[in-house]
């Protein structure tokens, strides 16, 4: 009975992104259900603490709230609020908030929203320093205003919290060197305070794909590895591999036609400016293709079925 209860809730935090796709708006799916509970979640996330304790963050009416569940997901506490009023989130499909839980029962959460009506993002972060009773209030995870989307989080062994995301602030020093500007930027940060203040961004690469959620674990203590969407040369996209050190970049992968393949989308040494359907992009012939989703985030332009990175890059 626990493990049919568990498998419920990792369940109910992996399907919402396949669930979603289906819906052509994000008000569409507030509409049948706006209030800040897990009933109306349109994404979740769980984590475990130290001791076992089952920990869900979720989205629901424009709200970010967390539970916890001491019996294997059968019941939960009465939901707190992370967010303190109604928030523009970012409604992507990969867009769910990122949740770890340290072995001292802190808290630290990630999510993204949108500032602008051109999807322009903003990530933002909190932390719990009293076992999720009250979060602490909301603050940007790096100064610079440019756009930033698709973060995650990892817990290092000795509670040091490593994130990353992707972001657009070389974008327009680019645009104002005259040099085209490809993708988006891969940044990091990490908090040795529990994810209560993080150290200035640093850039790891930049010009990589800029419509695929990242992956980020730790290798060994103080080696995290993130595994993204690159813009390899030739304009050839494939996933990558990173592992670093907490504030410098040791090495990536190369593409398919020059060693093994991560995540593999295309077929060797193949230019593609296609999102492909790993990275949650609707293509041609799909059900999934009336999904609406703001693909060139940080331009000014409405929703649009749009199945390639191509047209996400485009300019204002």
């Amino acid at each position: 009975m626990i493990r049919r209860s568990l498998l419920g809730i990792i369940a109910l935090a992996f399907l919402q992104s396949p669930a979603l796709g289906q819906m052509h708006t994000q008000h569409a799916s507030e509409a049948a259900c706006d209030e800040p509970t897990l009933r109306c979640a349109t994404k979740a996330t769980p984590a475990f603490g130290a001791d076992g304790t089952l920990w869900l963050a979720w989205m629901a009416g424009g709200q970010v709230l967390v539970a916890s569940s001491r019996d294997a997901g059968r019941s939960f506490s009465p939901p707190i609020q992370v967010t303190t009023r109604r928030l523009n989130l970012d409604w992507g499909p990969d867009a769910r908030p990122k949740i770890v839980v340290d072995r001292k029962d802190g808290i630290t959460l990630a999510f993204s929203i949108f500032r602008d009506e051109a999807f322009n993002g903003q990530v933002l972060y909190t932390r719990s320093s009293d076992g999720g009773k009250s979060f602490a209030e909301l603050k940007p995870i790096t100064a610079n205003n440019e756009s930033q989307r698709f973060e995650a989080l990892a817990l290092d062994q000795d509670g040091t919290v490593f994130a990353a995301w992707l972001d657009k602030r070389n974008r327009v020093p680019a645009k104002e060197a005259g040099r085209k500007y490809e993708g988006a930027g891969l940044f990091f940060a990490s908090s040795r305070y529990g994810g209560a203040t993080y150290a200035d961004a640093g850039l790891a690469r930049d010009n990589t794909c800029e419509c695929c959620l990242l992956g980020l674990t730790f290798a060994a203590a103080g080696r995290p590895v993130v595994i993204f969407r690159n813009i390899f040369e030739g304009g050839v996209r494939d996933h990558a591999v990173m592992m670093t050190g907490r504030s410098t970049l040791a090495r990536t992968t190369a593409p398919a036609s020059r060693s093994r393949r991560t995540g593999t989308i295309t077929s060797p040494g193949t230019r593609t400016e296609r999102c492909g359907k790993d990275c949650s992009t609707p293509t041609r012939g799909t059900r999934a293709a009336p999904f609406r989703r703001p693909w060139r985030w940080g331009s000014r332009v409405a929703t649009r079925r749009a199945p390639s990175c191509s047209q996400a890059r485009r300019e204002p």
